[in-house]
């Protein structure tokens, strides 16, 4: 029996490996892929490497008559400019974003590269994904990304690999690429990221940076990107949009930089695992569910982690526009700092006022949540912690509902026992004379 189960797998392997077919394709003249082809290449090879100049009509040769494209390698191309009706955009179909749209420009990954437009007899349409393609190089001279180039190829998976050459993201170029995974890394040559242009991408992972070239985030441009636990906002935004990081993985602590005017519905709704919340004095407009949350989902009970919120604004930010801004947030625990002279205020404008617990920030101020010099190592960790300290501090450590588990007072860079945790996430309050400080502990 062992042997025949071998013999099955053995020879699963051998057709696999014979599945694999090659092609490398020097295109001198754009637009004539489909020519160096053959009828039986098209729906036979899986790996295609492409020399040369290509241009949007190569593109369509490529997303629609080759079913069996699972790795591409464009790193040797040059796209060049096209014109005309036979490019990815199909000038017939009535879309949410263009509506015959027949230009194509140099050094761009078109529009719809990978996603195939249709219309049906009675008007309406809609789309065709890709899930075969796996893998794919860019030029190493391309610009900009088209709308929706890659939308919903569900089959892209590893690191996402943006040159350092793009400048434009589309919106949502890599929407519903689910299979990517690791750091999502955006150039600092980008200074556009279109609205839902990584959205649903919950394969990305850890801590996720905005160029600085970058003055604005769009709406839904990461929304329900699960996998990210926290994001450093460029001193160059000026705006984060609505559903900006909708239902993310943040967790610990998140600071708007003094850039950022204004922030829109939903922007980071339904991130639990934040526990600190830093507001600039530059923030004028707040919208709807912006920092909100969700208790319970269909039974499930959510635990809601935010403990702090620093607002820097000596008048509150008038919400009675913005239902809802910190739906859910435990008003009877959660603190909110605020400026010297300005509780009363807060305490006589809607929903700041729904906060019990509003306090002064001391006159020597608070200091900055997310200072270099006051970290942990290791983190995540298993037996024992250090903070980055000098002098003498306390430490509070909470369970993720607010428990506290422990209190010690450390001096220097005191190890800090841990053994007796059982496997999760903490909530770490250092407290130094007039300053405090919130991390996240992860615990194995």
């Amino acid at each position: 029996m062992k042997k025949s189960i071998l013999l099955i797998f053995s020879l699963c392997i051998s057709i696999a490996m014979h599945a694999q077919v090659s092609k490398t394709v020097n295109v001198t003249t754009a637009g004539t892929l489909n020519k160096l082809l053959t009828l039986k290449e098209d729906t036979t090879v899986t790996n295609l490497t492409i020399t040369g100049s290509i241009d949007a009509r190569d593109f369509v040769t490529m997303r629609d008559s080759m079913p069996n494209l699972y790795i591409l390698d464009l790193s040797l191309v040059n796209i060049v400019a096209y014109s005309g009706p036979n490019g990815t955009f199909y000038s017939k179909f009535i879309g949410l974003h263009y509506e015959g749209s027949t230009n194509y420009l140099a050094n761009e990954i078109p529009c719809y590269a990978f996603v195939k437009l249709y219309q049906n007899t009675g008007g309406s349409g809609g789309a065709i994904m890709n899930k075969i393609l796996s893998s794919i190089i860019f030029p190493t001279s391309i610009t900009s990304i088209g709308i929706e180039a890659f939308a919903y190829c569900q089959g892209l998976k590893g690191t996402l690999n943006i040159p350092q050459s793009v400048i434009s993201i589309g919106s949502g170029a890599f929407a519903g690429c689910e299979g990517y995974t690791g750091t999502l890394i955006i150039p600092q040559s980008v200074t556009s990221i279109g609205s839902d242009a990584f959205a649903g991408c919950d394969g990305f992972t850890g801590t996720l940076s905005i160029p600085q070239s970058a003055t604005q985030i769009n709406s839904g441009t990461f929304s329900n990107c699960k996998g990210i636990t926290s994001v450093n906002l460029s001193t160059s935004i000026i705006s984060i949009g609505d559903n900006a990081f909708y239902e993310c993985g943040l967790i610990g602590v998140l600071n708007i930089p003094t850039s950022v005017q204004s922030i829109g519905k939903y922007a980071f709704y339904c991130n639990y695992g934040l526990t600190s919340l830093s507001i600039p004095a530059s923030v004028t407009s707040i919208g709807t569910k912006a920092f909100a949350f969700v208790a319970e989902t269909l039974g499930v009970v959510h635990v809601i982690c935010l403990q702090s919120i620093y607002d820097y604004s000596v008048m509150p930010i008038n919400l009675t526009s913005s239902p809802n801004v910190f739906n859910d947030v435990n008003y009877n625990t959660c603190a909110l700092y605020v400026p010297t002279g300005s509780v009363t205020r807060y305490e006589g404008f809607a929903q700041w006022q729904d906060f019990l617990n509003i306090e002064e920030m001391p006159a020597t101020g608070i200091s900055p949540l997310n200072e270099d010099n006051m970290y942990l190592f290791p983190n995540p960790a298993k037996e024992s912690f250090t903070i980055n300290n000098e002098g003498s501090a306390t430490v509070d450590i909470y369970s993720m509902n607010g428990t506290l588990i422990l209190s010690k007072t450390v001096s220097g860079k005191e190890n800090i026992q841990i053994s007796q945790f059982t496997t999760g996430l903490y909530i770490v309050k250092i407290i130094k004379e007039n300053a405090v400080s919130i991390r996240t502990l992860i615990v194995e």
